[in-house]
């Protein structure tokens, strides 16, 4: 169980370090056609399944990869950083990931939206070492889903968080509460294409606290449920949850489920 007061206050130091510890900043380097080097930035996160890890990203971030691929660019490096568990070494890790071995369910607007890939044992233990502690879905979900979550916590890197220097990048993990939606509260905008989502209404303070305007590069990143303590001193969590949508105006997000569909995805034998 953790404290419930660091969820009030976006200066709590323990909000991101205990969500970090499952989340990466993914940065893409790519060249196109006339050599110009471009630089794509988005969230992603480890779970484990029968000892292996995955990393899952949303599948619409890779569909846009797939399709600058298809316009001529040519994806150099994948580099993921791990310095929001705080670790060792904030160094990020070049991974060697081919876009071809990246696995995703067809991505459809407003409704599946998730792609993963296997993390192999040695960069596995690099993140280990490093603090990564990777989400077990299954045993979370048996522990904790016999009632229903009382609020979201989104977690990644915001794009306006993310500032490169040469080859160096400075990157910033935000972890924002949302209190849970109901379908009829949720806006027109998020409401077009499937039904079977979560939606969430971002804390507006702790986002203005943390000087952010724009979500934008924490798609991929875990949403996570949040079963707090009947006096509210204390809570658990687990993934419910991948960021795909929000809509600006309303301040809403909206997370295409991870439950009863993980084991299936991640060991389809």
């Amino acid at each position: 169980m953790h404290d419930f007061t660091m969820l009030t206050s976006v200066d709590d130091a323990r909000l991101p370090q205990l969500f970090g510890r499952h989340v990466v900043a993914v940065t893409v380097t790519s060249i196109d056609a006339s050599s110009q080097v471009h630089t794509y930035s988005f969230s992603g996160f480890f779970v484990v399944h029968n000892e292996t890890w995955f990393l899952l990203m949303a599948g619409h971030v890779i569909e846009d990869l797939r399709t600058l691929a298809l316009r001529g660019e040519t994806i150099e490096s994948w580099d993921l950083t791990d310095a929001f568990a705080d670790g060792p070494d904030k160094r990020s890790v070049v991974v060697d990931i081919r876009l071809d071995e990246v696995d995703s369910l067809p991505y459809v607007q407003g409704g599946s939206d998730l792609a993963w890939t296997a993390i192999n044992d040695f960069h596995k233990e690099t993140f280990r070492r490093n603090g990564i502690d990777p989400i077990d879905m299954a045993r979370d979900f048996e522990r904790l889903s016999d009632r229903p979550f009382d609020m979201l916590v989104l977690a990644g890197v915001p794009t306006e968080k993310v500032a490169f220097t040469g080859a160096r990048a400075r990157q910033a993990l935000l972890a924002i509460p949302a209190d849970v939606l109901e379908l009829e509260q949720v806006s027109e905008v998020l409401k077009q294409g499937t039904k079977r989502r979560f939606y969430g209404q971002l804390d507006s303070v702790m986002r203005m606290q943390a000087g952010l305007t724009d979500i934008a590069g924490m798609s991929g990143g875990p949403l996570f449920g949040l079963w707090i303590s009947p006096d509210r001193k204390t809570f658990d969590y687990a993934v419910v949850a991948i960021q795909s949508a929000w809509d600006p105006k309303a301040l809403q997000i909206a997370g295409w489920p991870l439950d009863g569909v993980a084991a299936n995805l991640l060991d389809p034998s």
